[in-house]
């Protein structure tokens, strides 16, 4: 078996290339009943189960080399909105206490040792469409544009 030459490489990501930019896409007017079913389509923005990563926490703590467990579920906004600029954000939540187990490397001698903690993570009960930002999140030296959410 041998590796592909960087020509042969670059002839091969040219073709795909092409091959990507040239797919044709049916066109046809959109009547108000393909509308309706393509909106009804959308998930909707609800609470739902979701996986949340805990390495995120201890991200700045270079000691830590595992995390038990490493994700849990909670239940966390998301689906989407009707409006351009509007994501699906909670109204109300409260934050959880989780137990984790810590793997801590020790040095210079590369034990390790298991260490107990608790972690805060934010768990979603309700949800709307809206900007993720408003007013009170700009300075006085900007303005906020509410119909952009900027």
């Amino acid at each position: 078996m041998r590796d592909c030459s960087s020509v042969e490489t670059v002839i091969l990501l040219s073709f795909m290339s092409t091959t990507l930019s040239t797919q044709k896409y049916e066109i046809e007017t959109c009547s108000g009943d393909i509308q309706r079913n393509i909106f009804q389509s959308m998930p909707q923005c609800l609470v739902r189960a979701t996986v949340v990563s805990l390495k995120e926490q201890f991200a700045n703590q270079t000691d830590i080399v595992e995390i038990i467990p490493e994700h849990v579920h909670v239940n966390r906004c998301g689906g989407s909105c009707y409006v351009h600029h509007h994501s699906c954000n909670p109204i109300v939540s409260n934050i959880i206490t989780v137990p984790v187990m810590l793997v801590q490397s020790i040095w210079p001698h590369g034990e390790h040792e298991i260490i107990c903690s608790e972690v805060k993570i934010e768990v979603h009960q309700e949800c709307q469409c809206g900007c993720q930002i408003n007013d009170k999140d700009c300075n006085h030296l900007q303005y906020y544009h509410k119909s952009s959410c900027r």
